[in-house]
């Protein structure tokens, strides 16, 4: 199967720059992880009020707007992610993304005022 056939399956915003007019970040914890599963299922699967954006060919008409949703290694422990999943980010490659932005941010130069 061609990688053009798993459009649907992938996240817009890894394949194109969604160039939107306005654009809001929210970050966000988890204190209820039962109900995170909940909602992010329906972010997934379609039956919410919103669904994350695929990245499947939109057609002659830009969607009214994108979604995408992105996590930290803490918020996939919280969120209960099995632990082998959470283990095949233990690779050097990966390390940055297990340690989390603080205890990476000497290593970019993000350290005091800034």
């Amino acid at each position: 199967m061609a990688w053009a056939d798993h459009l649907a399956q992938i996240q817009g915003f890894l394949v194109r720059g969604y160039t939107m007019l306005l654009v809001r970040h929210f970050a966000l914890s988890v204190s209820n992880p039962a109900e995170a599963r909940r909602i992010l299922g329906s972010l997934a699967d379609g039956t919410g009020p919103f669904q994350v954006t695929s990245a499947a060919p939109w057609g002659a008409v830009k969607p009214e707007y994108c979604l995408s949703a992105g996590f930290t290694y803490g918020g996939l422990r919280t969120l209960g992610v099995p632990a082998p999943t959470l283990a095949s980010f233990a690779t050097p490659d990966h390390q940055p993304f297990v340690d989390g932005a603080a205890k990476r941010a000497p290593f970019v130069g993000d350290i005091g005022a800034s």
